[in-house]
């Protein structure tokens, strides 16, 4: 598991993951989208783990990790920064 970025002065911290990928998990009757960075379920700033309601977001989610280059920007990252909570 991993847990959020911890940033430098710029505001972002280097890429350190692969791939990004979206799992489904079936909890009783509902089925959440996790968000897994090389594998590892993402953590949030209150230790909760990043997830999405529905396929569609997580997708979304996901390519703005995917789309990250050199260094991890999460200004640039609206969906996930409105998930972390």
């Amino acid at each position: 598991m991993c847990g959020w970025l911890s940033v430098n002065r710029e505001g972002h911290s280097k890429r350190w993951y692969k791939n990004v990928e979206v799992s489904p998990e079936q909890t009783d009757s509902v089925t959440r989208y996790r968000i897994r960075l090389d594998d590892r379920r993402v953590l949030t700033p209150a230790e909760n783990y990043l997830w999405a309601p529905n396929e569609r977001l997580a997708l979304a989610v996901a390519a703005e990790w995917q789309n990250q280059t050199t260094y991890v920007q999460p200004f640039t990252m609206p969906l996930v920064r409105a998930r972390r909570r």
